[in-house]
């Protein structure tokens, strides 16, 4: 039996996970299994972070970043391994690598220049230090375990930071080099997030894109299973960071996962769902802190169920604009740029349109701007699915009746999707009253 397991960030952040990660593949002694590791905890917004400082020239806090990170991975190696010669082996291995991140740090502020094609260098080094590390630490468990380079698999365009990737030389080259290191070994270890251009540029395809490498592998592959590994049991009703006594989402169609993943659902990322449904998987939502527990399945079919949801979005863009009731066609550019990349909400009315984002370009930025367009405070939102409108009033209601401050709301007949956007400021007052309501709106 063949399968593929993504371990993310979320659950590689202590030792508990890594313990859990190593119980797991333990007990796959009759298996063939593919683990795609995510970089450890925050490492690549870190990383990202220190190449912007570097290119505002600011080589002293980038250099301390970089320690950082390095100091941070040299102590979970520490934590994890104990044979002496193992670890002076990986110390070697990580001392190189941050000798060689340190170069491109020292060019980026010299140059004052962050190209994409450098940044994904530059955020590649999160995967292939973690998956360095996993793979030495379940070999010392005595798990049968090798590295293999996703690079040497994953073919992708040149669109350093979204890069999109090519199913057919992919197959190709899966065949070629990973099926024959599968076929000798009982457990693969590999990076998720990055890929390479057939010239052999890093590329990566974008955040959370770990799980979409372990789905296009798992589809071509054709696994038995398929699971990410999380924190928490499954998909639940709500983000349970937030709110208590949430309820399982046990078993949803790929419409309706593509839904929750375009209103901001962390666990989906939208961008795999395109190849979970073209190779037809069924996709498992497992908690590694607890492999027993409840778990969510995505296939074709789901079970029917009108699941009630909320989700929370938070660092949201909006932009705002008076106008003609028959001049809405101007801004044509605009409204199509939003719902191609579908990372938006886009109101219209004959007063004026709005537009919500939580990924806005400096070049869109700059560009509706120009156009005429009003920013307002960068917010928070709370997208509620599967509420009546008079369920959805009532939460309004509840929310002026506290004196929320509340930038925008729609609510969507067809998909009975309440939309509630809110100042950064008012997060606690709104978040005090979804606390109340959850259980009355979304356990009914």
């Amino acid at each position: 039996m063949l399968k593929v397991y993504k371990f993310g960030g979320a659950l590689l952040k202590d030792k508990t996970g890594f313990e859990q990660l190593a119980k797991i593949m333990s007990m796959e002694v009759e298996s063939c299994v593919i683990v795609v590791i995510s970089a450890f905890g925050k490492t690549t917004s870190k990383l990202e972070l220190a190449a912007k400082i570097a290119e505002q020239a600011n080589i002293h806090d980038a250099i301390s970043i970089v320690n950082a990170i390095f100091d941070y991975h040299i102590e979970v190696l520490q934590q994890l391994i104990h044979s002496e010669y193992n670890i002076s082996k990986i110390n070697l291995f990580i001392q190189s690598k941050k000798e060689q991140l340190l170069k491109l740090i020292r060019g980026i502020s010299i140059t004052r220049e962050l190209t994409a094609r450098t940044k994904d260098i530059v955020l590649s080094y999160g995967e292939t230090i973690a998956t360095k590390i996993i793979t030495a630490y379940l070999a010392e468990q005595n798990i049968p375990v090798t590295f293999f380079d996703i690079t040497k698999a994953l073919v992708t365009d040149s669109n350093f930071g979204a890069a999109i990737p090519n199913i057919e030389l992919t197959t190709q080259k899966v065949e070629q080099f990973l099926m024959p290191t599968l076929n000798d070994n009982q457990c693969i270890v590999t990076q998720g997030f990055i890929g390479a251009t057939m010239n052999g540029d890093i590329t990566t395809m974008g955040i959370e894109s770990s799980n979409l490498t372990a789905a296009i592998l798992a589809g071509i592959l054709q696994a038995d299973m398929f699971v990410i590994w999380s924190d928490v049991e499954g998909i639940r009703n709500a983000d349970p960071e937030f709110i208590e006594n949430t309820q399982l989402i046990k078993h949803i169609n790929y419409e309706f996962a593509e839904y929750l993943a375009n209103n901001g659902l962390k666990l989906i990322y939208h961008q795999m769902m395109k190849y979970v449904r073209q190779f037809n998987l069924q996709l498992t939502y497992r908690s590694g802190i607890n492999p027993d527990g409840e778990y969510s399945t995505i296939d074709k079919i789901g079970d029917g169920i009108d699941y009630r949801m909320m989700i929370i979005n938070s660092n949201i863009f909006t932009y705002s604009k008076a106008t003609e009731q028959y001049a809405l066609a101007n801004d044509f550019p605009f409204v199509e740029y939003f719902s191609k990349n579908k990372k938006n909400i886009t109101c219209f009315s004959p007063e004026g349109i709005t537009f919500t984002s939580s990924d806005i370009t400096k070049d869109i930025d700059h560009d509706l701007l120009l156009s005429s367009y009003t920013k307002i405070e960068t917010g928070n939102a709370v997208v509620a699915i599967n509420l009546t409108i008079e369920e959805s009033n009532r939460l309004i209601a509840e929310m002026l009746h506290n004196k929320c401050n509340i930038l925008h709301f729609s609510y969507n007949t067809g998909t009975k999707t309440a939309r509630i956007y809110y100042p950064q400021n008012s997060k606690n007052a709104i978040m005090s009253i979804i606390t109340k309501s959850f259980q009355n709106l979304f356990t009914a």
